[in-house]
């Protein structure tokens, strides 16, 4: 899905997104401003809008001054909605979503420079290119609270069994398949089976490394037994680690080009992510806290709206969200530009079944 195609208002530049986290509030106010003149000017129903800054406000300013911010915004939306209705007489509806959660806390730092300890001793070379063949290059997005690293196919798996010695690694993940597998770092393994997109299977080596066997003993299914995917999402959305099986497929086979190699996600106190990122924080007001992770703090975001006809249920996936909201601006979409670009990837096949 080409997302931004879709926003009325998006900070494209990266002047625009650097205002974001040199200055939350301002850019914030600044988004809210710019939608408030779209709703003035515009002759659409229904507009889509960024407000940027929020992300920024987490990570530099922390949950005190986020609050303040929101609080701002509330404030700011309810005026708006005032304005509208003393101008056109009809009501302005709203709906905010959110794109992760956040853990705030004081982080450490996960270098390469650590994860090249344990990774070198067994001939493996971290580079900002794949040259030779055990070369591994490791994405940094940011300060983060999860890595992803791109290596040779043959490598997977031994890069995979060696990063949970690496301090602050919590879970690692690699594919085999159509299967997923999943590390810990206390010596925990298991592996994800897919007849995507109907059902998938969660089977323990050793240990529990998600501690799911208790989730599905609840439902009434045994390790390594096929579960619907709604079953899934109903038993496990809410848990520790909420919606793993749907999440890590969709990461490494639906949502991006080029698939990552490994991936793994840190546990809560620590983070991943260039010096530079981690530099530019200290400048500013430090790193509050980060997002990114496949726990629950950072993984539950939220969505609202005062448009009773949406019938939002209590738990809501980020791709069911889109079925919900998204058909009307496809509408908007489609009535100013003649076509319609907005489709959920839904895979055809079924490799998991013979």
């Amino acid at each position: 899905i080409n997302y931004k195609t879709y926003f009325d208002s998006f900070r494209h530049t990266i002047f625009e997104k650097s205002v974001m986290y040199s200055f939350p509030g301002v850019a914030g106010k600044q988004d809210l401003l710019r939608t408030k003149r779209l709703l003035t000017h515009s002759d659409k129903k229904i507009l889509f809008t960024y407000l940027g800054g929020t992300d920024g406000a987490q990570h530099v300013l922390g949950r005190k001054r986020t609050k303040r911010f929101m609080i701002f915004v509330d404030r700011f939306l309810r005026e708006m909605k005032e304005d509208y209705r003393r101008k056109t007489g009809n009501p302005l509806q709203i709906v905010l979503f959110s794109d992760h959660g956040f853990h705030y806390d004081k982080l450490t730092l996960v270098t390469t420079g650590e994860i090249g300890r344990i990774l070198k001793p067994a001939g493996y070379r971290i580079t900002t290119r794949l040259e030779k063949p055990n070369d591994i290059v490791f994405v940094k997005y940011g300060l983060l609270s999860a890595g992803v690293g791109m290596t040779r196919p043959e490598n997977a798996e031994m890069v995979s069994r060696l990063l949970p010695k690496v301090d602050g690694i919590d879970l690692v993940f690699w594919t085999d398949g159509r299967k997923i597998h999943v590390l810990d770092s206390k010596g925990g393994e298991a592996w994800f089976e897919y007849r995507w997109p109907h059902a998938y299977r969660y089977q323990t080596v050793r240990g529990d490394p998600l501690d799911y066997l208790p989730l599905l003993k609840k439902g009434g299914f045994g390790d390594g037994e096929w579960v619907s995917d709604s079953s899934w999402k109903r038993l496990g959305w809410n848990h520790d680690y909420p919606d793993v099986g749907y999440r890590l497929y969709d990461s490494f086979f639906n949502l991006v080009e080029n698939r990552a190699s490994v991936m793994f996600s840190l546990k809560p106190n620590y983070q991943f992510g260039s010096f530079a990122a981690l530099a530019g924080t200290q400048l500013k007001f430090g790193h509050k806290g980060t997002h990114g992770g496949i726990f629950r703090d950072v993984t539950h975001g939220f969505v609202q709206t005062d448009d009773r006809r949406m019938g939002l249920p209590d738990s809501i996936r980020y791709d069911d969200f889109f079925r919900i909201f998204l058909p009307r601006v496809t509408r908007a979409y489609e009535k100013q530009h003649g076509k319609r670009e907005i489709s959920v990837p839904v895979e055809k096949t079924n490799p998991g079944k013979k």
